[in-house]
């Protein structure tokens, strides 16, 4: 016999156990291919993947019978009638399986029940019947049970107890079994694979932060998450006679994490020391080094990815991927370790007083990022925190030198499903895709035009690759459950045909669109940095072809300008675009309710931009060049056409009314952002003095634009709460969840320092978080927004506990005497007779000190109109 000819299963008759998706359907797929008929019991109504076409490509059986493998009554009737439909049986390969990711405390006895009763006790009984069947037929035969990594050792950053004692449970029947069975001519072997790519492992990452979901990629020493074709072949080879010698084996299918850490001498995380004082590259680990000679070998100190949070404790940033959870210890280096490159203290100066910052990516880069960006302020934020406060959960988060953002869940290597969306379901998602746009995007401006490219069978391949791109926005937004796959087909369709046009030198209008259209989906997928190298491609293409001189092009170069102003602020970066104010632009009289939000947005981040550059590349500025922005905005906001500033008219669909309303609130944030950005710094200068106990020295002056800080983050919050309460408010809002955050740190500090300084500030604080957490449903980004700013809540409200708690009792200066219908009681008049009555107190109430003089009593009652009036009153 050949060695092809012993791996042939033509002819035999094999259960799979969960076939219906992941692994199990590979094995089903790899069995079908040798020749094998199959029976697949699933939990699942229906397959998965399309088991069903392996029948005639493969000439073979397949039956699939659902089945619940926990529950032994369910399990014995599905086998009865698999064995019946097959005829006979050669062998089984138990698949079905279910994980829990909590701490050990907090998983119940149900959950550890279940996952027993399916891992354990479903393999069990599985086994069980096809022995007994292959003993009824007096037949040899052969079974694969898939244990895990997990019966061999524990994965770091997950914790799954319950999980590991069911596969090791599993690996271990297999040994019992393989000698119990062997004279029966019945083989049992076992596969113990680590990461694999398959549906439950991607829920995981999805909901997971993104350290966790790059421990998968970079715990193996191979560098990367498994494929399930990758173990399938395992179990067709312990299957067929190519194994017919091997009983009682293991094998392990893990990119070799059973050897050890991957990388452990290459790449190692920081000490939480070291990154706390934002000193990674100093930072090593001496005990942990491997010695020659007695000497330690030299070795890089590059950090792991980002932050660990853990998914049960919100409120718990400073829950992170640390040395000792990977077994590494901490570092060594003491105080003069951490001396040699300790950071200068950041003076406060009536300037901006963030700064420029080196953080890392999720793949362990260093990036550059301004100091007008969120990020920035974040770090300021908790450095003057912890110096004036202490510690606290949020002043503790180790991962402040990390970029928050997410990692792709393709690469080039996916084999993708084709997305199962219908015609009409496309329709749904570019009629979502130009909702969520309104006020940023305008680079198809009819619907018509796509969905002649979606019906036509000669469109080219890069106008393709734009109606993929949008598709995958319109996913990305609405985020059900069958538009996660659609959205990931489409947005690699897109991304492979627009890199091929790019090497091909296929410029034209449609290049633009492409990329800057993966650009917006690639901020709403949390990967930042390579939304900015799209909108560079985008923003040298539209200049390479002149798209400003264009009066056709007019949108599309705005689209691209708003974009990358927009995404340069909010990282504090330079635009790649430059200022082409042309007096020949397509000025449209009838200008459609996009057209508008569009031309306002144009204005506003043209503002922004230049806010940026004069208040951000300096190490101090004067209150008359912030005056001189707030005056421009106010006139901008003053030019806004009525449309901008109402509700949407009568006779409109849901979808059109939800995208008429994205794009005023695109418009009115931008606004208050814009006022944010510019008077942030004299916020930080007031709320300083007020943390340092310094004699106030504010002038009315700074106090103004202080207070002008607060409002603006106070009403973009409550237009946030206010569409989020009506029920407009998207799944996945890129744009919405960064000023958020920003704003939400505004009021977070304002609140942490005095509570009763500004009216609403909690709350404010609350409606935040409320917005982050309806949108990290979707986006992992807005989840680690979510997480910081309930810290920062967290930590406010300690530090006002123990405030109050440290304030000496006052006695009342006065006192009431007499009440109506009320004697004395024995007590008082024998407190009276024993201790005199004094009525008066030597001691006084300490006096209240507010830094803001409260120009403003109440954001929910200032109108945005009005406002602009009143801030330019006082700015004077």
């Amino acid at each position: 016999m050949g060695i092809r000819d012993k791996f042939e299963l033509k002819g035999r008759n094999y259960i799979v156990t969960g076939g219906a998706m992941g692994i199990g359907y590979n094995v089903s797929r790899d069995i079908a291919e040798m020749g094998g008929n199959i029976a697949v019991l699933d939990l699942e109504a229906q397959p998965k993947e399309p088991l069903f076409e392996l029948r005639e490509k493969f000439n073979v059986k397949i039956h699939y019978f659902q089945c619940d493998v926990g529950i032994e009554q369910a399990l014995d009737s599905a086998f009865e009638q698999a064995v019946a439909a097959l005829g006979s049986l050669d062998g089984i390969v138990t698949c079905a399986g279910i994980a829990i990711d909590k701490p050990f405390p907090e998983q119940t006895w149900q959950e550890v029940e279940k996952i027993f009763h399916v891992n354990s006790m479903g393999t069990f009984h599985s086994t069980q019947l096809a022995v007994t069947q292959m003993q009824k037929q007096k037949t040899p035969g052969s079974i694969v049970l898939i244990a895990s990594i997990t019966a061999h050792s524990n994965l770091p950053g997950f914790r799954m107890a319950g999980y590991n004692m069911s596969k090791g449970g599993v690996k271990m029947l297999s040994k019992a079994l393989s000698a119990e069975l062997a004279p029966f001519g019945i083989r049992v072997n076992s596969i113990s694979p680590a990461f694999i790519r398959t549906n439950q492992t991607q829920v995981v990452r999805d909901a997971a932060p993104t350290a966790v979901s790059d421990l998968m990629d970079t715990t193996p020493p191979m560098r990367r998450i498994g494929e399930a074709n990758e173990v399938s072949p395992a179990a067709v080879y312990l299957l067929s006679d190519a194994s017919a010698y091997t009983t009682g084996a293991d094998i392990l299918i893990t990119g070799g994490i059973h050897t050890g850490r991957g990388g452990d001498y290459e790449i190692v995380q920081p000490c939480s020391n070291c990154v706390k004082r934002q000193n990674v590259e100093a930072c090593v680990f001496k005990d942990h080094l491997p010695r020659v000679a007695g000497k330690p070998k030299p070795r890089s100190t590059r950090p792991e990815h980002d932050e660990l949070q853990s998914t049960v404790t919100p409120l718990s940033p400073s829950n992170v991927l640390s040395p000792a959870l990977l077994g590494i210890p901490n570092c060594r280096g003491g105080d003069e370790h951490h001396k040699k490159r300790q950071r200068t203290e950041r003076p406060f100066t009536e300037g901006p007083n963030t700064a420029p910052n080196m953080l890392w990516t999720s793949r362990g880069v260093q990036v550059h990022v301004g100091s007008s960006a969120s990020l920035s302020f974040l770090i300021l934020l908790r450095d003057t925190l912890t110096k004036y406060t202490g510690s606290s959960t949020f002043t503790d988060a180790s991962h402040s030198s990390v970029m928050l953002e997410n990692r792709s869940p393709v690469t080039g290597n996916d084999h993708l499903a084709e997305c199962s969306h219908s015609f009409d379901e496309h329709v749904e998602l570019i009629d979502m895709y130009y909702a969520a746009t309104s006020g940023v995007l305008d680079v198809i401006p009819k619907k018509n035009d796509l969905l002649a490219h979606m019906q036509a069978i000669d469109t080219s391949g890069i106008q393709l690759a734009v109606l993929h791109a949008v598709i995958a926005i319109g996913a990305q937004c609405r985020g059900g459950l069958q538009d996660k796959q659609c959205e990931r087909t489409h947005i690699a369709k897109a991304r492979r045909v627009a890199f091929n046009a790019l090497q091909d030198d296929q410029l034209d209008v449609n290049l633009v669109r492409v990329f800057i259209t993966m650009a917006y989906y690639m901020f709403g997928a949390c990967r930042r940095n390579t939304a900015f190298m799209y909108i560079g491609i985008a923003a040298r293409a539209s200049d390479t072809l002149g798209l400003y001189l264009q009066p056709a092009n007019t949108y599309l170069w705005k689209s691209v300008r708003i974009l990358d102003l927009l995404v340069a602020a909010i990282l504090g970066r330079s635009p790649a675009t430059a200022d082409y104010s042309r007096s020949n632009w397509r000025v449209d009289k009838s200008p459609t309710h996009r057209q508008l939000c569009l031309n306002a947005s144009y204005g506003v981040w043209s503002i922004v931009d230049q806010i940026v550059q004069k208040l951000y590349r300096k190490s101090k500025t004067d209150a008359n060049i912030v005056k001189d922005f707030l005056d421009r905005l106010s006139r901008w906001s003053a030019e806004l056409p009525p449309p901008l500033k109402s509700d949407p008219p009568q006779g409109l669909s849901e979808i059109e009314q939800r995208g008429y309303v994205i794009g005023n609130v695109h418009v009115s944030c931008a606004y208050y952002y814009a006022v944010v950005i510019a008077t942030r710094q004299y916020l930080i200068a007031v709320l300083h003095r007020a943390l340092s106990g310094a004699q106030a020295t504010n002038t009315t002056e700074t106090t103004q634009l202080a207070n002008a800080c607060v409002e603006s983050a106070l009403l973009m919050l409550q237009t946030c709460r206010e569409v989020r309460e009506a029920g407009i408010l998207l799944d996945n809002m890129c744009l919405l969840k960064a000023w958020v955050f920003a704003s939400g740190m505004i009021v977070g500090f304002a609140f942490f320092v005095d509570p009763y300084s500004y009216t609403g500030l909690e709350q404010a604080l609350i409606d935040a978080c409320h917005v982050l957490q309806h949108l990290s449903i979707l986006s992992p980004q807005a989840k680690q927004y979510y997480d910081i700013l309930q810290a920062l809540h967290k930590a406010a409200t300690e530090h006002h506990e123990r405030q109050t708690a440290k304030a000496p009792d006052v006695t009342p200066l006065v006192t009431k005497i007499f009440s109506l219908g009320q004697g004395p009681t024995e007590t008082d008049i024998s407190e009276a007779s024993s201790s005199g009555n004094t009525l008066l107190s030597s001691s006084l109430p300490a006096e209240q000190t507010f830094f803001f003089d409260n120009h403003f009593e109440c954001a929910d009652s200032v109108a945005v109109q009005f406002w602009d009036e009143l801030l330019l009153d006082t700015c004077e």
